[in-house]
Order: structure tokens, then sequence, then C-alpha cells
């Protein structure tokens, strides 16, 4: 089933990709000169791939993982609830905690950090793509040596706000992991409570 829905969802996001591709590259093409003069051109287009690709990514997410997980997440707190109502309750409970805490984490702490990542990245992408395509400029002015201190200063930047959004999605990954490890012993503790009991 997952196969199928991934091959499904390949028209849908190449059309979705597609489109979004083509009314960025609209906009961008009728931005002033001044906009075009101010702005670096790899860091546009960096802009505009990493929305493609974060596009790829959510649908991915949400119909792939996130959907199959909640229909199995309500049935098995349905299931539980019919059979031992004290236990779908704690499920049910459990399940809600686990949402809003990994939902507020996830905006909270990560997102942040992520954002300032990816605004990093962008202006390193801009700063390679334009260093690149004006090589010859930079050659005529023996400035090789200039432009990689600038691009060492870049990346060190970048390096660090990178580390940081990285170390906090493994952080939440890792926090996840152990709320869930705690769910299950409740769960798995009420259930040899009954069983002992009879």
């Amino acid at each position: 089933m997952r196969h199928v829905a991934l091959i499904g969802l390949n028209d849908l996001v190449l059309k979705m990709i597609s489109d979004v591709a083509t009314e960025a590259f609209h906009h961008v093409q009728r931005f002033s000169t001044d906009w075009h003069a101010n702005s670096f051109a790899g860091s546009t287009v960096r802009k505009i791939t990493r929305g493609m690709w974060a596009l790829d990514l959510l649908n991915s997410t949400i119909l792939v993982t996130l959907l199959p997980s909640f229909v199995i997440l309500i049935g098995s707190t349905v299931l539980l609830g019919w059979h031992w109502p004290v236990m779908g309750v704690i499920f049910a409970c459990g399940s809600l905690v686990y949402l809003a805490f990994s939902i507020s984490l996830s905006l909270g702490y990560v997102a942040p950090a992520a954002s300032l990542a990816n605004r990093w990245d962008t202006r390193l992408s801009g700063a390679l793509a334009d260093a690149v395509s004006c090589n010859a400029v930079v050659k005529g002015f023996g400035a090789e040596v200039r432009e990689d201190e600038r691009l060492a200063n870049i990346m060190t930047k970048w390096r660090h706000r990178a580390r940081r959004s990285w170390v906090r999605g493994t952080i939440i990954g890792s926090t996840q992991g152990v709320t869930l490890v705690a769910l299950r012993v409740a769960v798995v503790g009420y259930a040899l409570l009954l069983w002992s009991h009879g």
C-alpha cells in the first residue's frame, strides 16, 4: 500500500512543484531592476528550489507517514476503549499529551532554529553561485584570497546555525522516543494490572 501511495503521489507532487516553480519564476522575473541588482541570484534560486522540495517532503510526510499513523492511533484508541475503557482513556490522554508536546516543541523550539539555518543556507548558496558566476571579475582583480575569506566567514556562520538546527531536531526526536516509551509503559502496566486481577 505504501508503494502504491507513493506512485500515486508522484504525479500530484510533481504537478504541485512545477506550479510553484513556475509561479515563483513569474514573480521574480517581474521584480524591479533595483531588486535584482541588490539580490544574490544564487540565493533567489536556492529559495525557490528549497521551497519546491519542501512541498515534496511535506506531502510525503502528511500523506504517507502522518495519515496512516493517525488512522492507526484513532483505531487503537477506539479498540482499547471498547474492550477496556480505562486503558482507552489512558491511551487517548497519553496520545493527546504526546501530540501537544511534539507540536509545541516543533513550532517553538526547532522551527526558529531551522528558519535561521535556512536563511544562512540561502546566503551561502548565493555567495557560492555569485562568486562562481563572477569568477572572471574576481580573477581580473586578483581577489581570490578575499573571496576565499568571505566564503569562509559565511560557511562558519552557516555551520553553526545548521548544527544548532540539527541538534534541536535530534533532541526533539529523542524526547519523543522517551515519551513514547513512557506511554507504552503506562499502557502495558495497566494491562498487567488487569491481567493480575484476573
